[in-house]
């Protein structure tokens, strides 16, 4: 899945609104950041099929980024990092928000991915919607749409904040677009640095666009 994990981040903002928007879609691709870093170096391993459906992935050893135990020990450490190092600006409901954000990567990923998703010893799952094209595109976009739908709805924003925000959910749609006529990268390194470039470039835009807007308004 791709954007449509920023669906939980934007429910996430409609239920605790003050805290930063950035944090939220930061901490919904978390654990994929460490996976575009575990891979660049070796740590965790990706093939390329281009035979497979939707897309070449064949994502066969990530354990440390993406097994289920592993999920839960980045939702845990985020709870306890921002529990230690930001209490003074994240209440205790905030973070723990924010860490449920993190571990609902991995219960999205079920979802679309094939069996990679480690349980416990070879046990692996995953439903395999990459499997269906068409269908895993009107699942990530229709989620981000329901998502940004229940965003906008809620009166803790005003108006500019709002516009913002429909601007960033259109650029989500977009990018997901995009899939269907640029090729995904099928080199390691490229696939991980592309990787980053939107894992940690979304919650810069986030934060222009929405957080630094909204300290103006203050």
């Amino acid at each position: 899945m791709f954007i449509g994990h920023y669906s939980t981040a934007l429910v996430a903002k409609a239920i605790a609104p003050k805290a930063p928007f950035w944090v939220f879609i930061l901490a919904v691709q978390l654990v994929d950041v460490a996976w575009a870093l575990f891979v660049m170096f070796g740590i965790e391993g990706v093939r390329f099929d281009t035979s497979l459906a939707s897309n070449p992935l064949d994502l066969y050893h990530m354990p440390y980024s993406h097994s289920l135990v592993a999920t839960l020990v980045w939702s845990l450490g985020t709870f306890v990092l921002l529990r230690t190092f930001a209490r003074h600006y994240l209440s205790m409901q905030e973070a723990t928000v924010i860490a449920l954000v993190v571990a609902s990567h991995w219960v999205a990923d079920v979802l679309v991915h094939r069996p990679d998703l480690l349980i416990w010893g070879d046990l692996k799952i995953g439903l395999g919607l990459w499997d269906y094209p068409v269908w895993s595109m009107l699942l990530e976009v229709g989620v981000v749409v329901l998502a940004l739908v229940f965003l906008l709805s809620r009166d803790s924003f005003n108006y500019r904040i709002k516009r913002s925000m429909l601007i960033f959910g259109i650029i989500l749609v977009m990018l997901q677009l995009s899939i269907l006529v640029i090729p995904p990268p099928l080199q390691v390194v490229e696939l991980s640095l592309t990787g980053l470039l939107f894992f940690l470039g979304l919650p810069l835009l986030a934060w222009a666009m929405v957080d630094r807007k909204s300290r103006l308004n203050m």
